[in-house]
């Protein structure tokens, strides 16, 4: 009877072990699948990043110059009285 119990015992204990290690080879297949769908989505990430910060800045850049009255070359403003350019 003492032997049957101990087999039984040791029986629990190796399922149980094979079981935790079976789940822990699903949960890190499952790990490496997110790793690699995570860096797919990073980078793709990164070249819409690329495109729209591109767009969007000459965009802004286009409609601030309009809005201020910017000219493709830049026209030098002189100060002809020095006493004003000195607040004096």
């Amino acid at each position: 009877m003492k032997k049957y119990i101990i087999y039984t015992v040791l029986f629990a204990i190796i399922v149980s072990n094979i079981y935790i290690f079976v789940s822990g080879i699903n949960l890190s297949n499952e790990i490496s699948k997110y790793e690699k769908d995570i860096m797919i989505l990073h980078k793709e990430n990164i070249e819409l990043e690329k495109i729209s910060t591109g767009d969007v800045s000459f965009q802004k850049a286009a409609s601030l110059a309009a809005e201020l009255d910017f000219t493709k070359k830049a026209i030098p403003i002189y100060l002809n009285n020095l006493a004003v350019a000195l607040n004096k």
